[in-house]
């Protein structure tokens, strides 16, 4: 999807993209050639192998976007999702909205 962007979204979007490990980021190439050239598109690389476990505090952090202004988009386990949402809410930065995948492994 951050390959299709073309700059003319109408809205800023920051992409937290979190890895075990910087090796396992597939695409990085992509999405730091969107960065550059797209002004309203920026991402951070969370490793968690050398950042630790991302959270909200983190999440909140590393975004250029303010949580409490925004749509929350977020691909990954629901125990997460759950831990992230509830860590904007106590900080005050609760999303607009959040959507999700239903991302389970069976």
């Amino acid at each position: 999807m951050a390959g299709r962007l073309k700059g003319d979204e109408g809205q800023d979007i920051h992409m937290v993209y979190c890895v075990r490990d910087r090796s396992e980021a597939i695409g990085l190439e992509t999405f730091e050639a969107q960065a550059e050239k797209l002004s309203n598109f920026s991402f951070t690389l969370h490793d968690s192998k050398t950042d630790g476990r991302l959270d909200a505090v983190k999440l909140a952090a590393s975004s250029v976007v303010d949580p409490a202004e925004a749509d929350l988009w977020f691909c990954g386990p629901p125990l997460l999702r759950k831990a992230i949402e509830k860590g904007l809410k106590d900080l005050g930065k609760k999303p607009k909205r959040v959507e999700f995948e239903q991302f389970q492994f069976r």
